[in-house]
């Protein structure tokens, strides 16, 4: 694992791109810290790293695009499934390097929460919270973004399909605030998400029967959860998506409060996206 974490890690730094997103993120995390914590007078260094999470739509899908469709797309990935590691270590190779490049900023700006301990009511631990549940959603973001990488060998497509996806999780709060109370319509909602999850059993495993049996599985359920009491159904499918929204967050830090349950939610989405990003290496493995 050690192996492929330098090597992946080294590859961001002989092109641009390593470069780029560390200077991009540099820029936007100071920019954000003299607007809100300078010109503002915020006291915690929270909410200029809230300022830029907007910016993980864009700068994720560069950092992660490349890191298996590439592998893919130059057949590089055959001397990779067949070296004397398991699957599960080369891709904690390429995820742990990817969460180093994101981390260099983040180190760098650590010189702000010292500069803002002339504030009157500032907190070094409250900003150090803040910048461990920044780092977590940053590799939530990358986990996603690397599982996406795995299904495809085209980088543009992985990046679209990437911003597409960090696009809806920003405008989740939106998207339920217009989603009816009605029982039958949060059921239906839920037969949706039912049917992504096939989708993706799909993608990782490329068995259609798989696919098949686990949406039939989830929708009977769904439905026979529906006819028994459908009252559990009202207002349910806003409260799941906002629950599972990562983007809204990192606001508790902003705040000065320290949010466990936001930490636990982004350590369970790397731990799951990692999870499948190893099924779907494997799949191809042995195919």
């Amino acid at each position: 694992m050690i192996a492929v974490f330098q090597r992946e890690f080294k590859s961001y730094f002989n092109n641009m791109i390593g470069y780029v997103i560390i200077a991009a993120w540099c820029f936007f995390i100071g920019y954000s810290y003299c607007v809100y914590n300078v010109s503002y007078g915020y006291p915690y260094f929270g909410i200029a790293l809230a300022g830029t999470v907007v910016y993980l739509l864009i700068l994720t899908p560069i950092l992660t695009m490349r890191c298996l469709s590439d592998e893919r797309k130059t057949k590089t990935d055959q001397m990779l499934l067949t070296a004397p590691v398991s699957v599960t270590q080369v891709v904690m190779g390429k995820f742990l390097a990817m969460a180093a490049v994101f981390a260099i900023p983040l180190l760098i700006s650590c010189i702000y929460p010292i500069l803002l301990q002339q504030q009157t009511y500032h907190s070094l631990a409250i900003d150090a919270a803040s910048m461990v549940a920044f780092f977590l959603l940053g590799c939530a973001y990358i986990s996603i973004g690397m599982f996406i990488s795995s299904l495809t060998e085209s980088q543009i497509i992985s990046a679209v399909i990437s911003f597409a996806v960090f696009y809806l999780m920003s405008a989740m709060e939106n998207i339920t605030a217009n989603i009816p109370d009605t029982t039958y319509v949060n059921a239906l909602g839920f037969c949706a998400i039912a049917l992504i999850i096939a989708i993706i059993v799909y993608f990782v495993t490329k068995n259609l029967y798989a696919s098949i049996i686990t949406l039939l599985c989830l929708v009977i359920a769904i439905w026979a959860v529906y006819f028994i009491d459908n009252t559990v159904y009202a207002g349910l499918l806003a409260t799941v998506l906002n629950t599972i929204s990562l983007y809204d967050g990192i606001s508790y830090f902003a705040n000065g409060i320290i949010n466990v349950q936001n930490l636990v939610l982004y350590l369970s989405v790397i731990v799951i996206f990692v999870f499948l990003t190893v099924q779907s290496v494997q799949k191809r493995r042995w195919n």
